[in-house]
């Protein structure tokens, strides 16, 4: 109660001085968004926002000033925990219907469990699992915590878990902290003897509250208590040795609470002051050592427990005292290490952060200008200056040396290794508690996931990948300060950027620069962003060949149109819902979290990645059935019509197929020619006569045009390319993916590909002078893109996916490797744009390309526009095309060729090419791909996948590039 009416008091303060900012004019937050395009609902929802946003600022600032004077605090330099609260103020700002999932301690499924015989290790109801770190970096000490019993060392080797159910096929729990990604799994074992569950209750309670004062975490069900159930897990503190015949044997549970029985008394006691003072040096330094390292609690202070770094006889300020004449003997003090959590350093203060992106984007401009002078390396230089100014201030350090008198202060025999194991528990067990409550959606969907990891990534939103410390971070970070190894080993932080970093043009590149995986490669990189990604296609296909069949007299335009409404995030956000996906979806507290409209996208998204993750798991067929259970689960006639579409009408005129109508239908006839050269039969040729039926009108030998089957083969060629890049590109994120995915699918790719395959010599028109006309038009005319996507439907149609994926393997995925090698993925227009906007000044407003129109030629029907590019009033080419759109890309591409010294960013290019790929490599390869070469299209097909086409860099890692990219490029 107290705590919430500290809550309502700071709201309330806030508040008012909210209302007395406004009223002065210096709140304007809405200055920088454009609110003219909103509607007055979203213009009051931002309102809304910013107001609270603004009141949350304010408490925060109230929050710390009152933990600043706490009078029970132990330093002003030590953080503590409080429950509920962060550093800052309250962990949790959700409005009651979101406040559901891990991210609040409530997982689906959780009941109340008997309770466990406290005398008693219960063997017949738990399960013993040991818990193993890989790497064990900062998780095996040089000098760990030692109990000696019967003359015996026992060592401190991390924790064991005793658990109500089996935990057998869990997954290894994969986080990263100080910069290395670790593996967390667990080990099966006998259940040991010599504890009862009351003595470990009693040893986890000791660690996790009384000396890390973890208050927010609760081993109990979701709505369960301790008079109501048993813990979930029960914790058992592993300290060991190895017998004469190797076997290895644990301390009795007992045995460790005595121990800490035995060091539980005073640092220094009152009655051996003195003769601690009149130590000689080397007694002193003997007596110290066996307390450098060690953990030491002062019971209601705040924080309670810290690792003492070194011990002093007296401080500055205790030598003055002593001049002034009194002889009170004083006590040794405490000297602890510590560091400033970092929302409250140089690196959260404005001014540091506003110089800092100056400074990347003055070394950015540098980088790729092709002539720096001084005025440019003296601003830098000054930027950098004020950069140091900051972070050497005496009040932003953030090393901080802390020293108290050890009076008071009592021993507890641990040392940091302990606390450092314990701090890694919250996460973990909060992912066995996760897993375990994915049997609840299991049930409801009548499947069981065979690899759950790829729940739990889809389950998990971009902005808590950082978040692997438990339910409140600031508890964990407190701790981890307080009581946590001074010493910590930090691995590479590019292996971080590999499985985070988005952003930035130098790791584009570098990104872009790698060839796909010959093999089916398992993605490092965390979060759901990939999986949405391939969600986002499978559950298109899904709507869009339903839609498809089952309303055969629908045109294209209204296909589309209901299709949209279907897969919107509003209505996917329900489908999540409705699925209970929200129950387990995984996020981050923050700013963004204010709006509903946050969480509406975060719902989308979490349920296309999990429709990706059961399409991966079990295949299309189970995506499809899910789907439709989900959204027609309540209306059996519904979800009849759903499930049962009919066949396609041609279909349904000749079941058996309609190749007996070749003889009496001469263009029917005429497509055997093409179905040779393709080495496809068609069961219903009828079928491909309509997917090369590019005409307006109803005839009863196509059953109309194709623009449906040009709707359903768009959304198929989506689906197949986007699954081939997600499986073979393991290390681009969903950015990646989509740039080379546009490089297939648009008209240029297609209209050539529609060429090769040689449809457009079969292109059904009403006239008989039109595929004449149609052969004459250029081949990035959006014609032949449409002919050959209605082409990829007919085939699915008369097929199955399996075709659809032969045909992409085929003709598309080869080409791949000609717009890596080449650096082509990107257009020329846009290429040249980014070339651009690396030339721009600082302090000023950057400049694009400008396309100028010279002259427009020709008829209405063959027109020719002559177009030229300038920047900075410097022509740089021109172009010419039969449209206006066609010329300003030729335009550009000319320009890019004849300026390639102008443009650093495009010998970046060619320079990461080269370090990636020899030069005989790369010819080789181009050479594959204008040949057609057999073994290239056999590479992509899978049929010969032991014997790769070129020599992979490591599984594709971007260390080999490392010398080319800048690390301190602008974002």
């Amino acid at each position: 109660h107290r705590a919430r009416f500290k809550l309502v008091r700071q709201r309330h303060r806030a508040k008012k001085q909210y209302d007395d900012l406004k009223a002065k004019g210096r709140v304007d937050r809405l200055s920088g968004l454009n609110v003219d395009g909103m509607s007055e609902a979203q213009r009051r929802e931002m309102e809304t926002a910013v107001r609270k946003i603004t009141i949350r600022t304010l408490c925060q600032q109230q929050e710390v000033e009152h933990k600043m004077r706490h009078p029970q605090k132990l330093n002003p330099h030590l953080w503590y925990n409080e429950p509920g609260e962060l550093n800052d103020g309250p962990r949790c700002y959700c409005k009651p219907e979101y406040q559901v999932g891990p991210s609040h301690c409530k997982y689906e499924g959780e009941s109340a469990i008997p309770k466990c015989d406290p005398h008693s290790n219960n063997p017949n109801k738990l399960h013993h699992y040991r818990i193993c770190v890989l790497p064990n970096t900062n998780y095996s000490a040089k000098q760990p915590s030692v109990i000696m019993y019967k003359n015996l060392k026992y060592e401190f080797e991390g924790f064991g878990l005793l658990s109500h159910y089996k935990l057998d096929d869990l997954p290894p729990c994969k986080f990263h902290r100080y910069n290395i990604f670790y593996k967390v799994h667990l080990v099966p074992e006998p259940l040991p003897p010599n504890f009862t569950v009351r003595s470990l209750d009693l040893l986890s309670d000791f660690v996790m509250y009384e000396l890390l004062e973890l208050l927010d975490e609760t081993l109990y069900p979701s709505g369960a208590d301790e008079a109501t159930s048993c813990r979930c897990f029960h914790l058992y503190p592993r300290f060991s040795r190895r017998g004469h015949d190797g076997a290895l044997e644990l301390l009795p549970a007992w045995a460790i609470l005595q121990h800490l029985l035995d060091n539980s008394g005073l640092l220094i006691e009152p009655d051996c002051l003195d003769s601690v003072l009149r130590m000689s040096k080397e007694e002193w330094r003997n007596f110290i050592d066996q307390w450098r390292g060690q953990l030491i609690t002062y019971p209601g202070k705040k924080p309670s427990t810290i690792r003492v770094d070194q011990v002093d006889r007296c401080s500055a300020a205790a030598s003055a005292a002593s001049s002034d004449g009194r002889d009170k003997p004083t006590y040794p003090y405490v000297i602890h290490i510590t560091q400033v959590p970092l929302k409250f350093g140089w690196q959260a203060e404005n001014t540091y952060r506003r110089t800092l992106k100056s400074y990347f984007r003055e070394q950015y401009m540098i980088v790729f200008n092709p002539r720096v002078g001084a005025e440019q390396r003296e601003k830098l230089q000054h930027l950098r200056e004020k950069m140091r100014v900051v972070e050497e201030a005496p009040d932003k350090r953030r090393e901080v040396t802390v020293e108290m008198s050890a009076e008071g202060f009592r021993r507890t025999g641990l040392r940091p290794d302990v606390t450092q194991f314990a701090l890694l528990l919250p996460h973990f067990l909060s992912f066995c508690r996760l897993h375990r409550s994915i049997s609840a959606l299991e049930s409801r969907i009548g499947y069981v996931f065979k690899d759950k990891s790829l729940f739990h990534q889809a389950m998990t939103h971009p902005s808590s990948i950082r978040s692997t410390l438990g339910l409140n971070s600031d508890h964990v970070l407190n701790s981890m300060l307080n009581c946590g190894p001074r010493l910590l080993e930090y691995g590479e932080v590019r292996e971080i950027r590999q499985a985070t970093r988005k952003h930035g043009l130098a790791y584009t590149v570098n990104v872009m620069s790698m060839l796909p995986s010959i093999l089916e490669k398992k993605s490092p990189i965390f979060g759901n962003d990939r999986l949405e990604y391939l969600g986002d296609a499978v559950v298109e296909l899904i709507v869009t060949t339903h839609l498809f069949y089952i309303l055969p007299e629908v045109s294209e335009g209204h296909l589309d149109a209901f299709r949209q409404s279907l897969v919107m995030n509003a209505h996917l956000a329900l489908l999540a819902r409705r699925l209970g996906l929200h129950c387990y979806l995984q996020y981050a507290h923050g700013m963004d979290f204010y709006l509903d409209s946050t969480f509406m996208h975060a719902y989308s998204d979490a349920f296309e990645a999990f429709m990706a993750a059961v399409y991966l798991d079990g295949g299309l067929a189970l995506a499809n059935r899910i789907f439709a259970d989900v959204m027609w689960g309540s209306d059996p006639s519904c979800l009849r019509v759903w499930c049962t579409p009919p066949p396609h009408p041609i279909q349904l005129e000749y079941p058996d197929g309609d190749r007996h109508l070749l003889p009496q239908h001469p263009k029917l006839k005429k497509l055997t020619r093409l179905e040779r050269r393709i080495g496809m039969e068609f069961r219903h040729i009828r079928l491909l006569a309509q997917s090369l039926s590019y005409t307006r009108r109803f005839n009863q030998l196509t059953l109309g045009n194709n623009q449906r089957l040009e709707h359903l083969g768009d959304t198929l060629l989506k689906f197949v390319t986007t699954d081939y890049l997600f499986k073979h590109f393991p290390y681009h994120h969903e950015g990646h993916l989509s740039i080379l995915r546009n490089t297939m699918a648009n008209k240029y790719t297609q209209g050539q590909v529609c060429r090769d395959l040689g449809l457009t010599e079969f292109i059904i028109e009403d006239t008989p002078a039109a595929p004449s006309a149609l052969l004459s038009l250029d081949a990035d005319s959006k014609i032949f893109a449409d002919v050959l996507e209605s082409f990829v439907g007919a085939v699915f149609v008369d097929k199955d996916l399996t075709w659809v994926e032969r045909l992409c393997q085929v003709c598309f995925f080869p080409r791949l490797v000609e717009f890596i090698l080449t650096q082509e993925w990107n257009d020329p227009k846009s290429k040249l744009q980014q070339c651009c906007l690396t030339l721009r000044d600082r302090d000023s407003k950057p400049e694009l390309a400008r396309y100028v129109l010279d002259s427009c030629t020709g008829g209405s029907n063959n027109r020719c526009f002559r177009i030229s590019v300038y920047f900075r009033n410097v022509k740089l080419g021109e172009g010419s095309g039969k449209s206006v759109k066609v010329a300003q890309m030729n335009a550009a591409k000319n320009a890019l060729q004849q300026n390639q010294d102008s443009f650093p960013v495009l010998q970046f290019h060619q320079q990461v090419i080269e370090q990636r790929y020899s030069p005989s490599l790369r010819a080789s390869m181009l050479a594959k791909v204008y040949d057609n070469d057999a073994a290239l299209v056999t590479a992509f097909t899978h049929v010969d996948g032991d014997t790769p086409l070129y020599q992979e860099t490591d599984g594709g890692d971007l260390d080999d590039v490392g010398e080319v990219s800048f690390d301190d490029e602008e974002e």
